[in-house]
């Protein structure tokens, strides 16, 4: 159990989707879950299963990072998203609405980086 945590949620198709949360990170997920099945278009992972009727792993959710302030955590959510999105208004692979916080271009220097260590963080 988890709180003030930055998540990773993987669909089957390999689109993934990033998140941050005060709340605990088991419950966090629970609401996903409830999303996807009142098909609640403003959550991504539930447009995303409308739009490809594809199974998300929610087994499979991990937390990648955590920070105990809100701020830090939105920031950091920023840094996961947009090293997974090729471009402005390009999603890529990401089933998130948007991009997040606002960050400084630089950030893309290291998205190899980033995706790195986001493959080998341990549920």
């Amino acid at each position: 159990k988890q709180k003030n945590v930055i998540y990773c949620i993987p669909c089957e198709c390999g689109m993934v989707y990033f998140g941050e949360t005060g709340q605990w990170f088991d419950a966090r997920v629970q609401q996903h879950q409830t999303a996807v099945k009142k098909l609640d278009v403003k959550n991504g992972i539930a447009a995303h299963v409308q739009q490809t009727g594809h199974t998300i792993r929610c087994s499979e959710a991990k937390c990648i990072d955590q920070h105990n302030y809100y701020v830090n955590r939105k920031m950091k959510e920023a840094i996961y998203i947009n090293a997974y999105a090729p471009g402005e208004g390009n999603f890529g692979c990401l089933m998130n609405n948007d991009l997040g916080s606002h960050i400084d271009p630089i950030w893309k220097a290291i998205s190899s980086v980033i995706q790195d260590s986001v493959k080998r963080k341990d549920v």
